[in-house]
């Protein structure tokens, strides 16, 4: 499903930081999948190494990252609701959770504040929305950059596996980041480690949409890598505890689907 356009006098009622542009939604792919610049990143490394070598192959990832490449940007964020705040966070039984770090008062005077939409002067079918600005980071980018600084400055990336914590004996260096992330827990027998389940579909990347749209639990959220949907759940307990990685399309389509019904209806309410 293609949608196209943007609301007819949209443009008179309100004036956005960036114009919405409805996402173009089709099937979740059967495999990941997103544009790489192959050209600028080879580019990129040849600069910094002086490498004459050919172009790499169409699938392949170079070694180096392009260093031009923005790795993160601010982007207006659109939180929509069919009802009230007070009826939604009736809705449903509130989920018992543990007592999760919350930091938003403590940075409230740091980040931008909420603003709320009143009906007609935003683009979305919903009666109920509200926006913000946030910081997207691009993650592939980012890596990528990151990656390419440790290696300017004479970093070296070595793949060894370990078992256990005496094997790390074998390593040279008397300094050792244990950065393992959930690995750690079976490396370092540390079962305070808990998995948290979460899981995102991917769309193709569109330039021309930049923003976030928060519906029905779904988040959606333009990168320049890739559009990513992802349905958080009923609360912060969710995926608690799960340490399952087999995919769920049924899943990933089922967060799919909600936000092609936003733009439907969006679609819709244009067009009379």
């Amino acid at each position: 499903m293609f949608l196209r356009g943007e609301p007819a006098g949209f443009r008179e009622k309100i004036s956005f930081r960036r114009p919405v542009r409805p996402l173009a939604l089709s099937a979740v792919p059967a495999t990941l999948q997103r544009r790489v610049r192959f050209e600028r990143r080879h580019q990129a490394a040849k600069a910094y190494f002086g490498r004459q070598s050919a172009d790499p192959p169409q699938g392949r990832f170079p070694e180096i990252g392009d260093v031009d490449e923005v790795v993160n940007e601010w982007t207006d964020r659109y939180m929509l609701s069919d009802r009230a705040p007070g009826e939604a966070e009736a809705s449903g039984p509130r989920e018992e959770t543990l007592d999760f770090a919350q930091y938003g008062n403590r940075v409230a005077d740091l980040t931008p504040g909420v603003q709320s939409l009143p009906p007609g002067s935003h683009p979305f079918p919903t009666p109920y929305a509200w926006r913000t600005s946030s910081l997207t980071f691009n993650i592939a980018g980012y890596s990528r950059q990151l990656v390419t600084d440790f290696l300017v400055e004479g970093g070296k990336i070595e793949r060894v596996e370990f078992h256990s914590p005496s094997e790390l004996n074998q390593i040279a260096q008397k300094v050792v980041i244990n950065a393992t992330g959930y690995g750690a827990r079976a490396l370092w027998k540390d079962e305070s480690i808990v998995p948290v389940r979460g899981q995102i579909a991917w769309l193709i990347p569109q330039p021309e949409v930049n923003y976030g749209v928060f519906y029905k639990n779904v988040g959606v959220l333009a990168r320049r890598d890739g559009i990513v949907v992802q349905d958080v759940g009923n609360g912060e307990m969710d995926g608690y505890n799960d340490s399952n990685e087999e995919l769920n399309r049924a899943a990933a389509e089922s967060a799919v689907q909600v936000v092609a019904e936003l733009y439907r209806r969006m679609a819709g309410a244009n067009q009379r």
